[in-house]
């Protein structure tokens, strides 16, 4: 299929349909490709290591607001 016909095939989709073509093929290409792969590996750890099992409970914290002085 050339660029062409491509472009032809995508115009006659509704919003929806392109909508749901973009996000089925950001998933796929960030799937097969290794260095994504490698990054969400890092960050998920990261995070893990961040907010892990032993990160108090925060939910009833009291937050200050800085003076502007």
């Amino acid at each position: 299929m050339s660029v062409a016909e491509l472009k032809r095939a995508v115009d006659i989709l509704s919003v929806e349909d392109r909508l749901e073509l973009a996000d089925y093929l950001r998933r796929t290409s960030k799937e097969n490709d290794p260095q994504w792969q490698a990054w969400l590996a890092a960050s998920q750890a990261g995070f893990a290591r961040a907010y892990g099992d032993d990160e108090p409970d925060y939910s009833g914290a009291v937050l200050r607001e800085t003076p502007h002085q």
